[in-house]
């Protein structure tokens, strides 16, 4: 008797309450695979435009970088960026002799401030190239740049074996 009652409280399948719907909406199959096809067309369009739209903004953002770059202004940039691996040179030469908590410390600065100033300046260098348009200079453009890439991997791994390996001084005496 238990079974019975839940069999007949079973909820219906998907294809059945479709069927459902048809019947009761009188529609033939035909006029709902119309329906359905416009629908899919429909958010097709959505898509489309909105992808259209994306597009758009991308190439005006697009346009108005490249305005930037070829500016003038921006090739003071990468100068002023220069100033901040210049310091860390500077710190860690000025220092070398003076650190209290390592004396490695201030070598490791050092090499990282040369590390930086190797990337801004390769990095300066491949936009130079880049912006005269030397079909010539292609294989120099793929060495600046695999240069770069490998200077900014040592970059990274300096930092990380400087900074790691330094623990700190939680004594409040010191």
């Amino acid at each position: 008797m238990l079974n019975a009652c839940l069999e007949s409280m079973q909820s219906p399948t998907d294809d059945e309450l479709n069927q459902e719907y048809i019947l009761s909406q009188d529609i033939s199959r035909k006029s709902f695979r119309r329906a359905a096809r416009d629908y899919v067309w429909a958010t097709k369009r959505k898509y489309r435009k909105c992808y259209e739209c994306v597009q758009d903004v991308c190439a005006y953002l697009r346009r108005k970088t490249d305005n930037i770059r070829n500016s003038g202004y921006f090739s003071v940039i990468p100068f002023i960026l220069l100033l901040l691996p210049g310091s860390a040179v500077y710190m860690g030469v000025a220092n070398i002799y003076r650190c209290p908590g390592s004396p490695e410390t201030p070598i490791q600065v050092t090499i990282l401030g040369l590390l930086g100033c190797l990337v801004l300046i390769l990095r300066v260098v491949n936009l130079i190239l880049r912006a005269n348009g030397n079909v010539s200079s292609e294989p120099l453009l793929i060495v600046i740049t695999a240069s770069s890439s490998i200077a900014i991997f040592s970059f990274l791994m300096a930092e990380i074996i400087t900074f790691l390996n330094i623990s700190p001084d939680f004594d409040s005496s010191s």
